[in-house]
């Protein structure tokens, strides 16, 4: 981090500001800020995630091979778009989790909770194994390790 930074998220601490605010207005993790304000170097980053979060990576990538799948299978190209548009979502959301976003991260949670409700009211083996994609992506994102990697 700068030097600039350093003193700007000090002198807004002191100036009273919330450290909350100060964390979201730089893009840093709250504690982050604490560390700076306490005059300790922040820490160093991991180089990659952690295992959960490569697991959740390799869920996604599953669930967009389960969608592709479904369409050869089905035999009809009516919804080859849609499936064309989910699978580029799937993939910048390996992108997002693999970069630690954290946004990529609550997409993750709801998109697994949506994944498993839904599927779980289609019925039939697809709907099952897609709604146990949804758990486990809700599993995986949810250790500590995982959100340590998105508190960055």
């Amino acid at each position: 981090m700068p030097h600039t930074d350093t003193d700007q998220i000090i002198a807004a601490w002191a100036a009273g500001q919330p450290v909350a605010e100060i964390a979201a207005r730089h893009d840093i993790a709250p504690h982050t800020v604490e560390q700076i304000i306490a005059g300790q170097p922040p820490a160093e980053q991991p180089p990659r995630p952690p295992l959960t979060v490569v697991v959740a990576m390799a869920v996604v990538l599953l669930d967009a091979l389960i969608m592709l799948i479904d369409l050869v299978g089905a035999g009809t190209s009516d919804s080859l778009g849609l499936v064309v548009v989910s699978i580029g979502l799937h993939g910048w959301l390996v992108w997002a989790l693999w970069k630690g976003w954290r946004r990529a991260r609550w997409l993750t949670l709801g998109a697994g909770a949506l994944l498993t409700i839904t599927s779980l009211l289609g019925g039939g083996t697809p709907y099952l194994l897609r709604a146990l994609v949804g758990v486990a992506l809700v599993a995986l994102i949810v250790p500590k390790a995982s959100r340590s990697w998105f508190d960055r």
